[in-house]
């Protein structure tokens, strides 16, 4: 089973913050003995819609888990009309990559060319305390380089 936390964001100043917030991440990571890989290029399903995330206070990935479509517009140049509209496109994202443990899904905080990422991670239900809080804890210290940062934490750890 296990505890997921949901994320999604839009960094503040992108792409001069970038690669900050990778450095950050990856400090993060090694002051926990994580392992990680940056990510130079890698392609990302987004859905196109026409609700900004800023429009809802949840986080993408919980509304997909949810049935809904948080709306992404990725890589598209131009606002999403027509028959395009509600389907889903690759992009091409880029960042960085944690693995905090078996214990725990990657971390990935990867960034489409807006500056928007949108992932989630489950933590093993034997190892709530450390990992689980571990990831809380960087995404906090990572929190004042984005514009707007959404986390649904199932375990509770980011509300306190």
């Amino acid at each position: 089973m296990g505890l997921t936390i949901h994320f999604d964001g839009v960094l503040e100043g992108y792409p001069q913050t970038h690669d900050k917030l990778v450095a950050a991440a990856i400090a993060y990571a090694d002051s926990c003995g994580w392992t990680w890989e940056e990510v130079a290029s890698e392609q990302a399903t987004r859905f196109l819609d026409p609700v900004e995330p800023q429009a809802s206070s949840e986080p993408a990935a919980r509304q997909r888990q949810r049935g809904g479509r948080p709306g992404w517009a990725g890589q598209v140049a131009a606002p999403p009309t027509g028959p395009l509209l509600g389907q889903e496109v690759e992009v091409s994202v880029r960042g960085v990559r944690l693995f905090p443990g078996e214990r725990c899904e990657a971390v990935n905080l990867l960034f489409d060319n807006s500056g928007r990422m949108d992932d989630s991670c489950k933590s093993h239900p034997d190892d709530t305390s450390t990992i689980h809080l571990e990831v809380i804890d960087l995404l906090r210290a990572i929190e004042p380089l984005f514009e707007r940062l959404h986390v649904h934490d199932e375990g509770g750890g980011w509300d306190r």
